[in-house]
């Protein structure tokens, strides 16, 4: 259907998101069960409505993973809220002027975060090793296996 109508559609779910979200306010905070959001090309569905969410979704037991491939691609305001609200920031190698706004956020080096070779990355200015290619298939199935366990319900339940 082409980018135009898929990035207005994803708005639109966005503001569904924050709609139902801002809803959890009449449940009982050990109600409110947690819900993850990822949304990559973050800035593609930029419409004002990002920066409330991200700077409220969290009391509502919403948590949101944004992705995108570079500072520059986010307009201001959603800038701004990302990184003063984000709880979590991981860093795969970056250019010269991500490093310096992430080297400045972390307090680190800009050359460590530009430097990270395949398979590193910053997590909050901290330097990790993901998982070696070799164990990736295996820790793809304990993750689904824990997810299943925490979060799965049987079908009938959910089709109701």
């Amino acid at each position: 259907i082409g980018d135009g109508p898929c990035d207005h559609f994803g708005a639109l779910l966005l503001g569904q998101l924050k709609t139902a979200a801002m809803a959890r306010v009449k449940l009982p905070e050990a109600q409110r069960r947690p819900f993850y959001v990822i949304v990559d090309e973050i800035q593609r569905f930029d419409t004002g409505i990002l920066p409330p969410i991200y700077s409220e979704s969290r009391k509502f037991a919403v948590g949101i993973t944004g992705a995108n491939q570079n500072v520059a691609q986010l307009p201001p305001l959603l800038k701004s809220t990302v990184m003063s609200n984000a709880g979590t920031i991981a860093v795969f190698p970056v250019g010269p002027e991500d490093a310096r706004i992430f080297a400045d956020k972390f307090q680190c080096d800009p050359s460590g975060l530009q430097n990270l070779d395949v398979g590193e990355l910053a997590i909050n200015g901290r330097m990790c090793r993901a998982y070696p290619p070799s164990e990736a298939g295996r820790s793809s199935e304990i993750v689904k296996k824990q997810s299943r366990y925490r979060y799965g319900r049987p079908r009938h339940t959910v089709e109701e």
